[in-house]
């Protein structure tokens, strides 16, 4: 296995987990403490990640960061390089591909948080600050560490969407590869395609 497509695979893995989890929980928050009338929609896009096929959301995902895009020309005017196949290419379409990943276990702990603690809490002269710090995240723990490691892991196992937005360019490194798809990747001959 090549140390570098390991490092980068781990790099893009610890990123993705790292910002991720906050704007989840942000979003969790926003979600659970103001009810609004496309909260349905919200909940559908978080999950729309779920039911595509990787290869097809990284397909999309392709399309939109592309060099014809609104998107790509804002980002390679703005950085003077392309989105797609570079970490930062990768780390956008990590973000989105995992959104289901960090924000369902989140949403689940903090569901399952009594409304009587918080307002017990606020009861107390707790502001909602000091109550999401005290008394909410400690609740939450166990489902804010499980889309850590869930974040983190689906991202390590993830393929479809990191081949088709990162590719696998000889001149740069490609996030590890199972043996199972570079054995794909091969011709019948036994030279790369």
């Amino acid at each position: 296995m090549d140390a570098t497509a390991l490092q980068l695979s781990l790099r893009l893995a610890a990123v993705t987990a790292l910002l991720l989890v906050p704007l989840a929980l942000l979003l969790v928050r926003a979600l659970a403490r103001r009810p609004f009338a496309a909260r349905g929609l919200v909940d559908g896009l978080v999950a729309l990640p779920l039911v595509l096929p990787p290869t097809v959301l990284g397909f999309y995902l392709l399309t939109v960061f592309g060099g014809q895009s609104t998107l790509g020309q804002w980002y390679a005017a703005l950085t003077g390089r392309q989105l797609v196949f570079t970490f930062d290419g990768l780390l956008l379409a990590s973000l989105i591909a995992n959104i289901p990943f960090a924000v369902q276990p989140i949403q689940r702990a903090f569901a399952a948080i009594p409304r009587e603690a918080c307002e017990a809490a606020w009861c107390s002269g707790l502001t909602n600050w000091q109550t999401l710090w005290k008394i909410e995240l400690p609740l939450a723990w166990p489902g804010i560490l499980a889309a850590l490691v869930l974040t983190f892991t689906h991202t390590l196992g993830e393929f479809g969407v990191v081949l088709m937005v990162g590719g696998n360019i000889a001149t740069r490194r490609a996030p590890c590869r199972s043996p199972s798809t570079t054995a794909c990747s091969r011709s019948t001959t036994g030279r790369r395609m």
